[in-house]
């Protein structure tokens, strides 16, 4: 479809469940308007008020309703790709603290082997993992940053999640680093990676954080509301709900002292209670689970 033809903008809405829960009951948010319009060829755009709801059963919030699947799809394959995203572009991932915590934080708990990043960008988490002796897979559907990525040597794959097939148990480590609050079914892709890892598998999920003290003080004007592309906003919890519903289990961020305190499973409790509750208000929630037995 041509979305630059004059049709009315519901012709490219869709409402849905909660992707969590299935459940149809959710109360309003509040509204807000596509700040990044002028970059969509969908007529009626800029003065639509989408309506960010809330789950009543589970408290997943996301957009309702929402650009369909389809779309979605043909925005990302036509690489709209903004100032910011050729700047992160050029960014040195040896440079990248995230990227550098993120691995001292996985050594403790496993040693390098197959990795997967869906969603992988311009490669800087591949790039830097495989550096320090991990055999790194990479999966991205905007064409600019997939060439980009070959012309790194990287081994990507350039089709969407729900086209690739998986041999179960393949990877060790799966990484969606900003990537869920994107995905038309967020579930659907944790079920994925809980097939294609192997038994005790990692995977790390990293998304915005709807509680975090910029959104409570911006509000509408938070800089991460994009309705168009961001149709998920998620909390701790509603995260972590979704982990386990994908047959996850939620471990703490791994540190020499959270390790040593699983010998004692009241401390490890203790630990992870304290660590949940001082992190509440960061901007973006990292959350680590393990692949249930």
């Amino acid at each position: 479809m041509n979305m630059s033809e004059q049709m009315p903008i519901e012709q490219f809405l869709t409402n849905v469940e909660c992707n969590c829960c299935k459940s149809r009951h959710t109360k309003s948010v509040f509204l807000c308007r596509e700040r990044f319009a002028q970059k969509y060829p969908i007529p009626g755009l800029k003065d639509y008020l989408f309506s960010i709801v809330k789950c009543t059963n589970c408290g997943l919030i996301y957009v309702n309703p929402r650009i369909t699947n389809s779309t979605l799809e043909d925005i990302y394959e036509k690489c709209l790709v903004s100032e910011d995203d050729f700047r992160e572009k050029t960014i040195d991932p040896f440079t990248n603290p995230f990227l550098a915590k993120l691995h001292t934080s996985l050594e403790i708990i496993h040693p390098a082997g197959k990795l997967l990043d869906i969603g992988c960008g311009w490669g800087h988490l591949l790039t830097y993992f495989s550096s320090h002796g991990w055999d790194v897979t990479g999966i991205e559907i905007d064409e600019m940053r997939y060439q980009h990525c070959l012309d790194q040597n990287l081994n990507i794959i350039n089709r969407p999640l729900h086209e690739i097939e998986i041999t179960e148990g393949t990877y060790d480590l799966i990484t969606s680093v900003q990537v869920m609050e994107h995905l038309p079914d967020p579930l659907g892709t944790i079920r994925w990676a809980r097939k294609a890892l192997k038994p005790c598998g990692i995977f790390v999920v990293e998304v915005p954080n709807y509680l975090s003290i910029s959104s409570i003080r911006h509000k509408r004007d938070w800089h991460i509301l994009h309705p168009v592309e961001h149709i998920y906003y998620y909390t701790y919890g509603s995260m972590k709900a979704l982990l386990n519903a994908g047959g996850f289990i939620t471990i703490h961020k791994p540190s020499p002292v959270n390790h040593f305190l699983e010998i004692n499973p009241l401390l490890e409790k203790a630990t992870l209670l304290m660590e949940n509750w001082l992190g509440i208000f960061i901007d973006n929630l990292t959350l680590f689970a393990r692949k249930s037995r």
